[in-house]
């Protein structure tokens, strides 16, 4: 099979499950009888290959009357992908024991609490009053047993929220002040409520916020402090909120840091100008290319080429003014423009379009292993393995 139309979600769990994912690939709502007979497959062995595939969210069915059980590839986001950035977040706060607990929760989507090992037991009940992760009561047969045994899944929705925050606290830590720092974390640990300023305050003294004097008074007022802080976020986006009512604006991080996400792709694959450049036009709305050349001092054929060079990846749009008696240019005029939310749909595509293409690289590496120097094979691997952790990262972030 040629290197581009390999796929690493197919290829990751055995040999079987790929020639069952590439042959749906081909072929559309394909049934049992004919996925095994045509892959050359034993009934069994596709069974086991097609349960795999559905119970990571790779393939999907449908049962139609009359025709039986169809099934096929699924084109939406897999959450798999986004296993590698749930694994670290546990790693990071809960240890070894976490990644562990998080990778056997994630990978058998459900866990017995009495299969968990003595050592672990106190990391997972850390994990449930945290969020990460919640019991589920499954009843069994009542002749068997008559109490339901306790089961544990893994919250996404939760750690999403968590890694988002943590995202958000990093990006306000390098652009603020340490008190600053404190008083988003104070409002920060009421989300997704609303807090009152009087509680604000009372949080604030918990995080030990240093009174500062302000122009209002020469001595030091924590009341005052803590509002000057608010009004610095407020002005950021990252707090919204009235009437002494605040609360953390994720929805306008989110924003931000898809945006954020966007121009540090261009600048991993298109270059630093590609990435100057969009970031003009998502600021500005319909500009000609005139205006970007004056503002960002670039030579006419660099500019141009950057801006034909964004358009082939779709990035941003072209509209041509044509000349008319009645308007007032001599010629006619181009003016640049991009759409921030299709622009989103794309980037997430081709940022998985890449995580794939590091994966399949990183297969052939290791099939090659023996043809290649020692030292260039650690740091082309080492490469690939930050470039993955890249990828998987604006994976997550644009699936929120």
């Amino acid at each position: 099979m040629p290197w581009s139309e390999r796929l690493f979600i197919l290829e990751i769990f055995s040999n079987v499950c790929a020639k069952i994912g590439y042959y749906l690939l081909k072929n559309k709502d394909m049934s049992l009888i004919s996925i095994y007979r045509n892959t050359q497959i034993g009934k069994k062995d596709a069974i086991k290959g097609l349960s795999l595939l559905i119970h990571f969210g790779v393939v999907g069915f449908t049962n139609y009357t009359g025709r039986g059980v169809r099934y096929f590839i699924k084109k939406a986001h897999f959450s798999i992908i986004n296993y590698p950035v749930y694994i670290k977040y546990c790693e990071d706060v809960y240890g070894p024991h976490g990644s562990q607990i998080a990778m056997e929760v994630l990978i058998r989507k459900k866990i017995g609490v009495g299969s968990i090992p003595e050592e672990l037991m106190e990391t997972a009940k850390k994990m449930i009053r945290d969020g990460v992760l919640t019991e589920e009561s499954v009843n069994g047969v009542k002749r068997v047993k008559e109490e339901g045994e306790k089961y544990l899944i893994f919250s996404k929705k939760s750690v999403d929220s968590k890694i988002l925050t943590n995202f958000f606290y990093n990006d306000i830590s390098q652009h603020f002040t340490e008190n600053t720092k404190k008083v988003f974390s104070a409002i920060k640990s009421f989300y997704p409520a609303p807090s009152p300023l009087n509680r604000v305050l009372e949080r604030c003294a918990e995080f030990q916020v240093v009174p500062e004097s302000t122009g209002l008074s020469t001595s030091p007022n924590i009341n005052e402090t803590v509002q000057k802080h608010i009004k610095y976020l407020i002005g950021y986006g990252a707090v919204s909120g009235g009437y002494e009512m605040y609360q953390v604006n994720h929805e306008s991080y989110l924003d931000k840091i898809k945006k954020k996400v966007l121009l540090e792709y261009c600048d991993m694959y298109i270059g630093s100008t590609a990435s100057t450049v969009l970031s003009m036009l998502l600021s500005k709305g319909y500009i000609e290319d005139k205006f970007i050349q004056k503002h960002l001092l670039l030579e006419s054929q660099e500019c141009k080429k950057t801006l034909f060079l964004l358009l082939s990846e779709r990035f941003v749009s072209l509209q041509m003014i044509p000349r008319t008696a009645d308007c007032a240019p001599s010629k006619s005029f181009h003016l640049w423009s991009a759409n921030i939310r299709k622009v989103f749909g794309i980037l997430e595509q081709k940022v998985q379009s890449k995580l794939n293409e590091n994966y399949i690289e990183l297969s052939t590496l290791e099939e090659n292993k023996l043809f290649t120097v020692p030292g260039e094979y650690k740091q082309k691997t080492d490469q690939i393995f930050g470039a993955l952790e890249k990828l998987h990262t604006f994976c997550f972030i644009l699936s929120l």
